[in-house]
């Protein structure tokens, strides 16, 4: 028997032949059979989705970046099933296709699933990684993790540093870089760090990430001690349950005997907008912001109230400072993007409304504003883009339909050639239709039709 059929055998004998028949009588792609695996796991069927990726990780077609993750989860399952010891053997079976790098991450990962006791083995095992792929960043980046974890800020560093300057370093390394800056109080190289991070195309893992690292330069911007962290924990406490005045008298009173705190003056700020009293609102978030240069929460919240009340300059002005100290801040970057947009500051609103969808994790409603500034910017077939994107991913949704309709139309009346003209008319008709199915009888569509059916 060859080495390839002694290494099937072997699969054959350790898998369940259930789902493996399955997986080989209908092959499926990489995405669907990690989908289901990722369902089974969420569930907490671990003995499902381990199979699923017991077999994932012995493909050598996949990315090193989707191999890596499924690698992780199948360490994870492995050790919630207590299989670790007989599992690691099936890995090592697998040398031949899995390649010296990715079998000694996969040890690393099985060494640190294992606890506490395993994380000297599993970073061996990860530096090996390292040495038998040098231009690969991963092994670098879970090694930085680790020792960031440790409080090896040095050390951490070197090894993010390292892994930020290979070529296919994502976001999460950099956010990490962040991170590690940040604990070491270099808080100012932190935040141009965080600033600098693509936001418009993010996974919801690294946007929570994001959000973390920035409410951790936040928190270090002006520490509590231990008897302001306990106001605050019963003042967000309070807030949760829709106390707004018991909360803004634990605080003050807390304030009158120990000082001024920035973090309780930003939720001062937060309880007396929900009692309606702005003008002291206005006063406790602003002196915040002078105590914490990085409180981008309360430059958000006086962002938002100059907004309501019509003070677009002010507004402006804070919604500005409140998405520089706080770039993971959805709210504010949707806020600024929707004024500017208003204001026919089309480019600089597009920028933030792509930040803004990404953060959302593909809001469609914020998708549909971003496709408009990017077409009062004069970038239709980017507008047109995101906007088929979205009607594929979503076929219900009726306001898309009829604003990929619209741009359609401008394309059409700005189209040179005949075959261009027909084209664009053609597809306009058809999102009129379609939105019409979504919304029968709908006036605008219909006389949208109407008046195209009479060209």
């Amino acid at each position: 028997m060859t080495n390839g059929g002694r290494i099937l055998g072997a699969i054959g004998i350790v898998m369940l032949g259930g789902c493996l028949l399955v997986a080989c009588a209908h092959p499926m792609s990489a995405d669907t059979m990690i989908s289901r695996a990722d369902a089974a796991r969420k569930k907490g069927h671990w003995s499902q989705a381990c199979r699923w990726y017991r077999i994932l990780v012995s493909r050598r077609s996949l990315s090193p970046r989707k191999w890596y993750g499924v690698a992780r989860q199948y360490a994870r399952c492995s050790a919630r099933l207590g299989r670790l010891p007989a599992d690691e053997v099936f890995s090592t079976q697998l040398s031949a296709r899995l390649g010296t790098a990715r079998l000694a991450y996969l040890r690393g990962f099985f060494a640190l699933a294992a606890g506490p006791g395993g994380r000297l083995r599993g970073k061996r095992f990860l530096e090996a990684a390292g040495v038998a792929a040098p231009n690969d960043p991963e092994p670098w980046y879970r090694l930085g993790l680790i020792l960031l974890d440790e409080e090896h800020f040095g050390e951490a560093m070197a090894m993010l540093r390292r892994a930020s300057r290979m070529r296919g370093a994502g976001a999460e390394v950099r956010l990490a870089l962040a991170q590690a800056l940040a604990v070491q109080g270099r808080l100012g190289q932190a935040l141009v760090l965080l600033r600098s991070v693509p936001r418009a195309d993010m996974s919801l893992v690294e946007v929570r990430r994001g959000r973390s690292v920035q409410r951790l330069i936040s928190a270090l911007g002006a520490p509590l001690d231990r008897a302001a962290r306990a106001v605050r924990k019963r003042a967000v406490m309070l807030l949760s349950r829709k106390l707004p005045g018991r909360a803004s008298e634990v605080i003050e009173n807390a304030m009158a005997e120990h000082g001024d705190r920035s973090a309780l003056l930003a939720l001062l700020g937060m309880a007396q907008l929900r009692l309606g009293n702005d003008a002291q609102a206005v006063v406790s978030l602003t002196k915040a912001i002078r105590l914490n240069p990085y409180d981008g929460m309360s430059s958000g919240l006086l962002g938002s109230l100059f907004l309501e009340v019509g003070d677009r300059a002010k507004a402006r002005r804070y919604l500005e400072r409140a998405v520089a100290a706080a770039p993971f801040d959805l709210l504010a970057h949707r806020a600024l993007g929707t004024l500017l947009l208003q204001d026919g500051k089309s480019a600089r609103a597009s920028d933030l409304l792509a930040q803004a969808v990404g953060l959302s994790g593909q809001a469609p409603e914020l998708v549909r504003i971003w496709a408009d500034a990017l077409q009062r910017s004069g970038r239709l077939a980017s507008a047109q883009a995101i906007l088929e994107r979205l009607v594929r991913r979503g076929k219900g949704d009726y306001s898309a339909w009829m604003a990929l309709g619209d741009l359609y139309l401008v394309r059409f009346r700005q189209a040179h050639g005949q075959a261009d003209s027909d084209r664009f008319f053609a597809s306009a008709k058809r999102a009129y239709r379609q939105a019409l199915q979504e919304r029968p009888g709908d006036p605008v569509a219909k006389s949208r039709l109407a008046a195209m059916e009479r060209h």
